[in-house]
């Protein structure tokens, strides 16, 4: 049993001798309403049961297709959920059902979307709107590495209209999609869809109060010169673009360029639990690492691997413009240690702190876009 997001569940079944060889999965929902719901289940051992009376029996027990009934009609015999499969796949379906959904319903809460041209003609996706959640039987697999593939061309009368027949997906707003078959994505859904169709769009950029930005809820690449850019900072740490605007955060790789005067720190001591890099692009800085000091200037590289503490600070007679790299993935963790190196630069906090919340506490318009209070480029 695997908690996905919370009252999201998967129970899985390992089937590495299968022409898949990913994991099968079934799908147990707990609705706002109280409603437990169980999609596509796999047969369940019993400790997998003894969890899911624990949690709630099933009143219904939803079937994406055809090829999904697996242990549906022994649960729904166990149980007393009501069983209800796609209305067209009802005549491919042995087992009793107590009946059918099609696309454009809402069942528990979930919309139906049908997906043309697949394995079987009933085959569909559900949608939570409100938790941009989506669920799959098999019309996708996922894999480890969070890429997404079809099912073997053999199984389709055509694939590539198969394939399109999900573009469907592209509409919806998802941020985790929940899988059938093998690894469901709890981040980067988007990116994966565009990159299983091999299509990425180009993001617009608008005008903002401040500068250009990608406009909202347009995922896809861009181009942004720095000097058109929307910029945010303060006076306590500079500035910077991160070329995000109001978009999202990039979900991967974070990237920004931070100006600092002489004397001004970039941010508070801090290490984290991934990577980051700093190339300085023109001026002077001081890097304070592991409580040491070291003077940076142009074309100077910083490697800083996990667990390394760190600032820099502005230094020399001119701003300085500093291009700064670090790696994003779930879980990762950031603290601020107490230094007195830091300190002494205005950039230590009075003791160890767990979050940005703790060490910066109430600074007023921390990341707020603001004016670019210098020409770029420097100068």
């Amino acid at each position: 049993m695997q908690e996905l997001r919370p009252d999201v569940f998967h129970y899985r079944v390992w089937r590495p001798g299968s022409f898949k060889g990913v994991s099968f999965n079934g799908t147990y929902l707990v609705r706002e309403t109280g409603e437990r719901v169980l999609i596509d289940p796999p047969p369940l051992n019993a400790w997998e049961l003894e969890h899911l009376e624990a949690l709630g029996a099933p009143s219904l027990i939803l079937i994406t297709n055809a090829n999904h009934v697996r242990a549906a009609a022994e649960l729904r015999e166990r149980t007393g959920a009501k069983l209800l499969v796609p209305a067209a796949d009802a005549d491919r379906i042995a087992i009793e059902v107590d009946g059918t959904f099609a696309p454009g319903d809402i069942v528990a809460g979930l919309e139906v979307i049908g997906l043309s041209d697949q394995k079987t003609p009933g085959e569909s996706a559900l949608y939570d709107a409100q938790q941009k959640l989506m669920i799959l039987g098999d019309a996708l697999i996922g894999t480890p590495g969070g890429a997404l593939s079809l099912l073997p061309d053999a199984k389709f009368q055509d694939p590539a209209a198969a394939r399109a027949g999900l573009k469907v997906l592209l509409e919806r707003e998802v941020e985790t999609l929940v899988l059938g078959d093998g690894e469901s994505l709890l981040r980067g859904v988007r990116d994966a869809l565009l990159s299983f169709f091999r299509e990425v769009p180009e993001t617009p950029l608008v005008a903002s109060e401040h500068g250009r930005v990608p406009e909202p809820g347009r995922p896809g690449w861009y181009v942004l010169n720095l000097g058109e850019a929307e910029w945010a900072g303060n006076d306590d740490y500079g500035h910077w673009c991160s070329f995000e605007g109001q978009r999202g955060r990039f979900s991967e790789l974070g990237v920004n360029v931070t100006v600092v005067n002489p004397g001004q720190p970039a941010c508070l001591y801090h290490r984290e639990t991934t990577q980051e890099g700093y190339f300085v692009l023109e001026g002077e800085c001081t890097l304070l690492i592991e409580d040491q000091e070291r003077a940076l200037r142009q074309w100077d590289y910083v490697h800083l691997p996990p667990g390394a503490a760190h600032v820099l600070v502005g230094a020399g007679s001119a701003p300085a413009a500093i291009l700064m790299l670090g790696a994003r993935a779930p879980g990762a963790g950031i603290q601020y240690p107490s230094s007195e190196v830091a300190r002494r630069h205005g950039a230590g906090t009075d003791a160890t702190y767990e979050t940005p919340e703790e060490a910066y506490g109430s600074i007023p318009g921390l990341t707020r876009p603001t004016p670019r209070p210098f020409s770029w480029p420097l100068g």
